[in-house]
């Protein structure tokens, strides 16, 4: 509130005001065919552009970079092969760095969540969510290499630690590899009680021969013992048509 008592509205961000976590995940985006826009534009003559969105952008870092690549070139880069490439080339670079940076960030916030700050006790839940529930499966990967080697810890098994229920199920799931969660939906629906089959068959329709096969070795891996016998006993005489199948789907036997 100001002197007289009144209100003051609230002042919005506006687009060239962009947090910097806004601006990590701009740089996350650029992808291969976004930098050959860039390029097509920024080798015009900027004249024809000022004021555009393009020439607004042209002090990012892929802009910038692509503007010195095709300068040093001289005129006529724009339809030189040997430039587009290079230029490719670094804002891929520059896009890996990014990612990288972007991993090692959500591998230390993941931490301080785990970890319960100050105190070191409990789990800041919505800060664990934030990191695991809003990448990709490759970003997840890759921040589960740098909390490894930031912390000498599995990513995985930490958060398995920290959470219960199946809310960690899922978060245990989202962290795997994809022949690691073949193997953890085999041990899920078979170990224990009784056979949860329609597990076993949605996970046979939704993975490749190549997945399967993966987290057939992983699974064999973690219990010494062939998965085949292990589906046999788990299957009963009446699911003797639905056992054959699987059997045949793990063996690499699959003909659709």
């Amino acid at each position: 509130q100001d002197s007289s008592g009144s209100r003051k509205p609230k002042r919005r961000r506006s687009q060239r005001e962009a947090s910097p976590a806004a601006c990590v995940r701009y740089r996350a985006r650029v992808t291969l065919g976004e930098a050959c826009l860039r390029f097509q534009a920024l080798a015009k003559d900027q004249t024809q552009f000022s004021g555009s969105p393009i020439m607004q952008t042209a002090n990012r870092r892929p802009s910038a970079t692509i503007r010195r690549i095709v300068n040093a070139k001289g005129d006529g880069a724009i339809d030189d092969p040997e430039v587009k490439r290079q230029c490719c080339t670094r804002l891929q670079k520059i896009n890996g760095m990014t990612k990288q940076r972007v991993a090692d960030m959500d591998a230390q916030i993941a931490n301080e969540a785990m970890k319960g700050g100050v105190t070191g006790l409990g789990c800041d839940h919505p800060k664990l969510i934030s990191v695991l529930c809003t990448r990709t499966k490759a970003a997840l990967a890759r921040t589960r290499v740098s909390y490894r080697s930031k912390y000498d810890k599995d990513f995985a098994t930490e958060v398995k630690s920290e959470t219960s229920s199946n809310y960690g199920n899922m978060m245990a799931f989202a962290l795997a590899m994809p022949e690691e969660y073949v193997a953890d939906i085999i041990h899920a629906s078979c170990g224990g009680w009784g056979c949860d089959e329609e597990a076993l068959i949605e996970l046979c329709l939704t993975r490749s021969t190549e997945q399967l096969l993966e987290g057939k070795k992983v699974w064999e891996g973690r219990n010494d013992k062939s998965l085949t016998d292990y589906i046999d006993k788990n299957l009963g005489h009446s699911y003797r048509h639905l056992k054959y199948l699987i059997n045949q789907i793990f063996k690499g036997k699959r003909t659709w």
